[in-house]
Order: C-alpha cells, then sequence, then structure tokens
C-alpha cells in the first residue's frame, strides 16, 4: 500500500549547536502517524512492526546521492493506529551513507529535508516506499536561542565564565581589541590563559599566555610560514621554514647575530649586509670549526678549522687549519699557524708562528707584498727561512706510456708529448713539462732518465732543448742521435727558479 504522512506529534530539532552542547543528547526523538492513500492507519487493527529508514537531503525532492546528507535504519519500529516514534541517530548505518547526524546539519544556510521510508510486511523497500511529501526540518524555540550563541557580532564577546574571560570576533574598524588591526577571534583573560588537550581523564597544556609573554610546552611547527621576531607584521626580521634549504631560515633587515644572554650579552655569530643588500659578511666572535668546507667572501674568526677554506676576499683568525686547500682572493692573516695541504692566495700570507703546506702555489706569491712567518715555512717537507729569497723548487718523476700518454707523480706540474723541430726544419718526439703556476723568470732545469721497462736505457741522454716561465722542452738522445721513441722511460727532473 502507499503510505502518506498525515501529521507529526513531535518535532525534529535540528540545529548545530544541540547536537554538538556536551550536555544535549545526540539523539532525537521522532514521532508520528501513518496511513496509507484511503486514510487507513497502518496498524490499525492490531499493531505490527516494520522496518523504517530515514534520510536528510537537501532538497525536497532530489533522490540524487550528492544531495543525501544522513541515513539509517530501524528494525522492527512498532505502528499502533498509524502512530510511530524513534529516536533518530540510534539506527543501524546504511551502507555508502554518513550516519552521524551531528555532521549532517551544520549550515543554517541550507534547507533540510527528512525523507522516511517504510517497509512492507516482508521487509522490503521498493519504489513506493517512502511517505511523501519530505517534511522541512525548523528548529523549535529552544533551537533558535541555542542558535545565537553561533555566532557573535564584531566587537560583542562571549562570556567564558567569571568577568573578563571571553572569546570575541574584532575588526580593524571600530571594534578593535586594544589596538589590533587584524580581523579575527580574540581569546582572552584578565590574566592570560591557556590552549590544550584533554583525552578522558588526561590534560596537557600546550600554550600558555599572559601579558608579557607566550610559553609553548613542546614544539613551534611554522607549516611554510614565518615567525616575525619584532612588533607588528615585519616581514623583514623572522624565522620561517625553507624548503629550498630544507631548513630554517633566520633573516634581518641589516644582519642578525647568535650569542649568549649570561653573565652578559655576547654575540658568537654576527651577520650583516650593507643597504641594498651589498657586502655581506659574517663575523666570529670565538672559533669556527667545520666538518666540511668553508666559503665565504670573507672569513674572520679567532681559529678557523675546515675541511677547505675558499673565500673571495681576506682570511683571518687566531689560527688557520685545514684537512684540504685554503683558497684565498686576497690576504690570509693570522696570529698563530696556517696550515693545509694546499695554499693560493693573491695578496700577503702573513702567520705569528708556522706556514705548512704540500704547495704553496707560485702566483700568489709573486703578487703578494710579503710572505712573512715568525719561524719557519714548510713547504714539501722543506724547511725554508724566512729571509730568504723567493725561491720556488718544482721536482717529480713521469713516465711515458707513449710518445703523448705520461703518468706523472708530483705537484706543481704536468707533462705531454710535443713536437720540436730542430736547426735543418726537422721534427722530432719531445716531452714538454708545463709549470702550474709559472716561475717569474726562466728557470734552472736539469733531468735524466731513471729507467727502461722493456729495453736498456743506457746510452740514453737528456737534451734540454727550450727553457721558459712556464715550461720546458726535452728531446731523448741515443749515443748521440735524436731519439723519436720514448715510451717505457721513467724520468726524474728538478726546476729552481724565483717564484
Amino acid at each position: 500500500m502507499k503510505l502518506i504522512r498525515i501529521s507529526i506529534l513531535a518535532a525534529l530539532l535540528a540545529t548545530t549547536c544541540t547536537l554538538f552542547a556536551q550536555t544535549v543528547p545526540k539523539e532525537v526523538n521522532y514521532q508520528g502517524h501513518v496511513t496509507d492513500i484511503g486514510g487507513i492507519a497502518l496498524g490499525q487493527d492490531s499493531a505490527e512492526a516494520r522496518n523504517v529508514r530515514f534520510k536528510i537531503y537537501k532538497n525536497a525532492t532530489s533522490v540524487e546521492p550528492s544531495d543525501l546528507l544522513w541515513g539509517e535504519e530501524h528494525a522492527s519500529v512498532n505502528f499502533a493506529d498509524g502512530r510511530f516514534s524513534a529516536l533518530l541517530g540510534g539506527g543501524a548505518p546504511i551502507a555508502g551513507v554518513n550516519s552521524v547526524l551531528a555532521t549532517a546539519l551544520h549550515s543554517p544556510a541550507i534547507e533540510y529535508y527528512i525523507a522516511i521510508s517504510v517497509a512492507d510486511a516482508a521487509g522490503t523497500f521498493n519504489a513506493g516506499s517512502e511517505i511523501s511529501p519530505r517534511q522541512r526540518i525548523v528548529s523549535s524555540a529552544f533551537a533558535l536561542r541555542a542558535a545565537s550563541a553561533d555566532s557573535v557580532t564584531s566587537g560583542k564577546a562571549l562570556s567564558l565564565g567569571p568577568s573578563d574571560n571571553g572569546l570575541g570576533y574584532f575588526d580593524s574598524a571600530s571594534n578593535q581589541f586594544n589596538g589590533y588591526t587584524g580581523s579575527g577571534p580574540v581569546l582572552f583573560g584578565p590574566t592570560g590563559g591557556a590552549l590544550g588537550t584533554q583525552n578522558g581523564d588526561t590534560q596537557q597544556t600546550a600554550l600558555t599566555w599572559n601579558d608579557a609573554e607566550v610559553s609553548i610546552s613542546n614544539s613551534l611547527r611554522l607549516h611554510d610560514q614565518s615567525l616575525y621576531l619584532r612588533t607588528g607584521r615585519d616581514l623583514e626580521n623572522g624565522m620561517e621554514y625553507d624548503s629550498e634549504l630544507a631548513g630554517p631560515f633566520i633573516h634581518g633587515s641589516l644582519g642578525g647575530a647568535l650569542g649568549f644572554s649570561s653573565p652578559t650579552k655576547t654575540n658568537i655569530l654576527q651577520w650583516s649586509v650593507e643597504s641594498g643588500g651589498v657586502n655581506p659578511k659574517v663575523t666570529i666572535t670565538g672559533d669556527m670549526n667545520a666538518t666540511g668546507a668553508v666559503t665565504a667572501g670573507a672569513v674572520t674568526a679567532g681559529a678557523v678549522t675546515a675541511g677547505a677554506v675558499t673565500a673571495t676576499g681576506n682570511v683571518g683568525g687566531g689560527s688557520i687549519s685545514t684537512t684540504g686547500t685554503i683558497n684565498a682572493n686576497g690576504s690570509i692573516n693570522t696570529s698563530s699557524n696556517v696550515i693545509a695541504v694546499n695554499m693560493t692566495v693573491t695578496d700577503s700570507l702573513t702567520a705569528g708562528n708556522n706556514v705548512s703546506a704540500i704547495g704553496i702555489f707560485g702566483e700568489q706569491l709573486v703578487a703578494a707584498p710579503t710572505v712573512a712567518a715568525s719561524t719557519t715555512m714548510t713547504v714539501a717537507s722543506k724547511n725554508v727561512a724566512t729571509g730568504e729569497e723567493a725561491t720556488r723548487i718544482v721536482h717529480g718523476r713521469f713516465t711515458a706510456n707513449s710518445n703523448t700518454s705520461f703518468d706523472t707523480d708530483g705537484p706543481g706540474f704536468s707533462v705531454s708529448g710535443v713536437t720540436a723541430y730542430d736547426g735543418n726544419g726537422a721534427g722530432h718526439n719531445a716531452i714538454k713539462i708545463t709549470f702550474s703556476p709559472a716561475f717569474q723568470n726562466h728557470p734552472t732545469v736539469t733531468a735524466n732518465i731513471t729507467t727502461g721497462s722493456t729495453f736498456n736505457h743506457n746510452g740514453y741522454d737528456i737534451k734540454i732543448y727550450s727553457v721558459s716561465s712556464s715550461e720546458v722542452h726535452l728531446i731523448v738522445i741515443n749515443e748521440g742521435t735524436l731519439n723519436t721513441q720514448v715510451q717505457d722511460l721513467s724520468f726524474n727532473f728538478i726546476a729552481v727558479g724565483r717564484r
């Protein structure tokens, strides 16, 4: 039989506040009276039980899933002379349909309609099971009063207990909170307040505040946002997470500092930049220790210890020690030691104590006004007394794999094959040693053949064919005759000249 509802005996209360309020049950009592299209009440002669489905739509007639907000099924609802009663929110879920009543009624801007379907005696819901028409859900008087707490007008506050405790909305116009120029909610108390969590009987405080400070119990997480370190929203001074750096980024308009405050305020590291973002620099008051490389425009610290130091300006410190290379496009100044594998400096190198390196490359020393050490300078394990003439020694060993391929052993030079021409214009295989960097003038060079792996090298000799500040050519002679084959020969050489 086709059913039609003809009266409702109790209203369905439908406001977010009543459903979410802690003291109000989350079930809603629904009562009604059902007859068929001929006016005969369901269960008129004797009470009978039927399965009933309740659904809430945001449309008076639609059956589209996108318009269905909530639904549940009640088994064996008792009908007596057409009358029935059910507690909405206490039924069984319908597959694929939201069954939490409170989440369905969330916006006062939406019109809600309740649809009721009554199964036949066999428990089957068919096309004619839904009672027509759907009933619009409206508020009761108590729900309307509760809804007034759902919005607070600008400049007004919702009282949260004793005087001066509340939550209000304030804006940047005439309803400011103590000069706050933003527009948004403000939670306040006479001496401060707190934010926290509660899980059963366990309470945790996450944040507390008073009129002087804000305290955070655990971590402060800035999800791609900035923490501003000045009164107001100063975009030039703050701290934020930088996705390109994959770490924190601290920034100031003209610099900043890291340090400690006890017993006195002291900067350990300070950075600055001139107006317009030019001449940035970092100054370290104490020692600088780095397990990797240090790269900067200029490096100044009490002591510098790093894997390598590269600076486009000066390097200065109490002592400078690296396990790699020091490259300075300026001067190196220290009151103590300079220790490195290799060292390059385009200005002066000044040390209060020792300067030690496997290689100090010469071009920087040619341009340098001074190379000063109060004790010794060590180059390739050779002590050079300060005050001596700036002499450079390059020596090494190399083996010819072919006329053009060589294995070298030693710093400051490379070896390649070259064609040398005699006085008759004839070309001969020769060996070119290139000095890096070059000497200041022509060095003195001596060389000899040490071994030949596949033949007896006795009777072989070397002729110094051409010498310049940057390279020297060698020709192999066999029994007084120019030799065109140098493969498998090994050579030693030494070059001495001014830096």
